[in-house]
This record gives C-alpha cells, structure tokens and sequence, in this order.
C-alpha cells in the first residue's frame, strides 16, 4: 500500500482513506470536504467504491491478513484524535501514518506504541465474495453467506 502524507491538520482521515483507495486525496478531500466529518459518511463513501467495512477491533486485536483505519491519540495536539492506516497483510504489522514525512510532526511507525481508540476493517471489493470473510460484510447476512459457500461448493 502507498502512503500519502496529508496535506493539512485536519486531513489524517481523508489521506488514509486515498491509502485504502488508492484515489488522489485532493479527489477525497473534494468529495468529503475538508475537516472533520461524521464516520458514516466514510462507510458510505467506502461502500460507494465497492468497499466493506467492518468494526475491526475484534477482542482488542488486529488481525493478521487484514487492513485497518485506526483511531489513536494525537501526537501533535495532546487532547485530539489521529487516523492512521495499520496493513496488517504482511509478516509484520505495518503503520502507515499520514503525518509521517510533514515538518516538525511526530508520526508513529508501531503499532505498539499507538493506543488504539477504535479501528474499522477495511475489505477491498475484490475480496467481498471470499468466504472466509463474509460473515464480517454488514449487508450480507450469515445465512446469506453461508448459501453462497455451498452454492459455489465451497463447504
């Protein structure tokens, strides 16, 4: 996955989101607006390019095989809120951190030393039909999935 670095104080959500998409932020920016916004526009916008999401969070854990968006403390302004993206596909867990790269901005680069406020799944549209993700994709039911597997003589 490409990092982009924001280009503002309050563009962190709207470059992990040009991450997970790979769209230009500017076109993220220009559809979303600058600044904060409410998250179900973010599920909204995701799930208009073919995107699932789901919380993510599952047991305090982020999973191997996965991608998150991720809600942690601000390093910058002690009492705000960050967005990072944590690709967790690899061996290794990976931070991508818009801030990284901007002057005189901390940015972090583990995991570890984020404390992780909240986090969403992010499953890109070629994995939607995967069963062994399914379950997690809000508008399909378990029954739903379940039928399909078989269907396609995958159980």
């Amino acid at each position: 996955m490409k990092h982009v670095q924001q280009v503002d104080d309050r563009t962190c959500l709207h470059a992990c989101l040009a991450m997970v998409t790979k769209l230009d932020i500017a076109a993220v920016i220009e559809e979303l607006g600058r600044g904060d916004f409410p998250s179900f526009l973010m599920v909204s916008f995701l799930r208009r390019l073919g995107f699932s999401v789901a919380p993510g969070w599952d047991n305090r854990v982020l999973v191997r095989g996965r991608v998150y968006i991720v809600t942690t403390r601000s390093l910058t302004f002690p009492e705000g809120f960050h967005v990072v993206v944590v690709d967790c596909r690899g061996h290794e867990e990976v931070v991508l951190d818009p801030q990284a790269g901007r002057k005189d901005r901390e940015a972090y680069t583990d995991p570890e030393d984020m404390t992780i406020l909240d986090a969403l799944e992010v499953i890109p549209p070629e994995v939607k039909f995967d069963r062994t993700v399914m379950a997690w994709i809000p508008n399909w039911s378990f029954s739903q999935s379940f039928m399909y597997a078989r269907l396609k003589g995958q159980l």
